[in-house]
């Protein structure tokens, strides 16, 4: 190395950089209160004495809804099958029950 390849490097102190080894810039954060996340309100689970005493008019009605929406899927399900045995019309749902009830 000669002397004046020397001259030529010069050493900056790592508190006057603008940025540090990844790349990021330093300095003082511009905000005053640290990143959080939002509270979210948890909804409460209902004690044994609360759905006890819950109307039974309530009660009823969310068993229903689940009931329909059972209801609902078995028909789907069944109109799937009679579509994948070929079978399109009422007339021949109503022969092939009628045939199978007949049977026996």
């Amino acid at each position: 190395m000669s002397s004046h390849e020397s001259e030529d490097r010069t050493i900056i102190p790592a508190t006057s950089r603008a940025t540090t080894m990844n790349g990021k810039k330093g300095g003082k954060s511009k905000r005053n209160k640290p990143l959080t996340l939002k509270s979210m309100p948890q909804k409460r689970r209902k004690s044994l004495n609360d759905v006890m005493y819950e109307s039974i008019c309530e009660r009823t009605i969310i068993a229903q809804k689940r009931s329909c929406i059972e209801m609902a899927q078995a028909k789907i399900k069944f109109t799937k099958d009679l579509l994948e045995l070929g079978i399109n019309s009422t007339d021949e749902v109503k022969a092939m029950v009628t045939e199978h009830f007949s049977d026996k």
